[in-house]
């Protein structure tokens, strides 16, 4: 999988990313979407996407680019993140292991996970937009 401190410009502090097995502009995973668009084109927060392999392909991703609009990475997860999301998502749901989005620090450090039963969404949200103030 990629390093992180690899994928982070300088000029970015936090890292948002989003883990989706339906990448699509519907539903919640459309709301999402709309906010990591939003999210992407504040100058210190770097915004991608992971697509889940079981589910998405490398050659799927041009197209998925077009119909979504996206502007931000798209990265098809590598196999050891494939394993234990497909291991959660037996144990759980496919439904609970989609639509999660998470901000970390560039340093790593997670600071917020956003996922559908947390109703934090405003929380989460505004936490974000607050960190996008900080200098």
């Amino acid at each position: 999988m990629m390093n992180i401190q690899e994928k982070n410009s300088h000029e970015n502090n936090f890292l948002l990313i989003g883990l989706f097995t339906s990448f699509w502009n519907s539903c919640l995973s459309g709301i999402l979407i709309e906010k990591m668009r939003e999210l992407a084109r504040i100058s210190n927060i770097k915004v991608f996407g992971i697509l889940n392999s079981d589910y998405y392909q490398e050659d799927d991703l041009i197209a998925i680019k077009s119909q979504s609009g996206v502007e931000f990475p798209l990265y098809i997860s590598d196999e050891q993140l494939r394993q234990k999301w497909s291991k959660y998502i037996k144990e759980f749901r496919e439904d609970e292991l989609n639509n999660i989005i998470i901000v970390l620090e560039k340093t790593g450090k997670i600071l917020k996970i956003f996922h559908k039963n947390c109703n934090c969404y405003n929380e989460f949200f505004t936490f974000i937009r607050d960190l996008s103030n900080e200098k």
